[in-house]
Order: structure tokens, then C-alpha cells, then sequence
């Protein structure tokens, strides 16, 4: 996506880059909700109010959901600031522009 998004905004815009890159996406999760199956049927179970917060003491879904609070610091706040490091280093714009790719391609 941020090669995409570089190379089309300077040509149409950023409206239009953005909408191109939801349209994109729409095509691909069409594909995605076309074809994927669940493996196990669903088995609703009343929503009562004691039973959404009787998650919050089930310990691994505790631990589960701390994992992620973490995760996602740990990885999506340094890569906020990627391209800023890049050029403070010493790399050329261009090339800072598409360390976001190349993390995403190396992970």
C-alpha cells in the first residue's frame, strides 16, 4: 500500500489516492468473504451483562488480550516513526519513503 499510495498521489491526488486504495481493498476482501468458511457453526448464546465481563477475570483471556496491548505498541509505534529515522540517518526521502515495504516484506 505505501508504494501504491506513493506512486498514484502526485498524479491524481490525495482523494483519489485514498479512494483507490479503499477500492482495492473492497475488491479484495469481496474475494476474502466470498470465499472463506467458518470450520465450526455458529452457537449463539444470549448477551447478558455478567457474562460480557466474566471475560475480564478469565486469566487467559487476560494474559490474550494484555499480549496484544503490547504487540501492538511494540511494533505499530516504531514504525510511525521509521521513515523520520531513515532520513535522520542519513538515507535519501526517497528511499526513507519505502522502509515501511521493506519492514513489512522482511517480517
Amino acid at each position: 500500500m505505501p508504494i501504491l499510495v506513493d506512486s498514484i498521489i502526485s498524479r491524481v491526488g490525495f482523494g483519489w489516492a485514498m479512494r483507490t486504495c479503499a477500492f482495492f481493498m473492497l475488491a479484495l476482501l469481496l474475494v476474502t468473504n466470498t470465499t472463506v468458511r467458518s470450520r465450526l457453526r455458529p452457537n449463539p448464546k444470549p448477551a447478558t451483562v455478567g457474562a460480557y465481563f466474566r471475560n475480564f477475570v478469565d486469566r487467559p483471556f487476560v494474559l490474550t488480550a494484555l499480549a496484544s496491548f503490547f504487540y501492538s505498541m511494540g511494533m505499530f509505534i516504531p514504525i510511525t516513526y521509521l521513515v523520520t529515522y531513515g532520513e535522520h540517518v542519513g538515507m535519501s526521502d526517497s528511499f526513507a519513503e519505502y522502509l515501511i515495504s521493506v519492514f513489512n516484506a522482511a517480517r
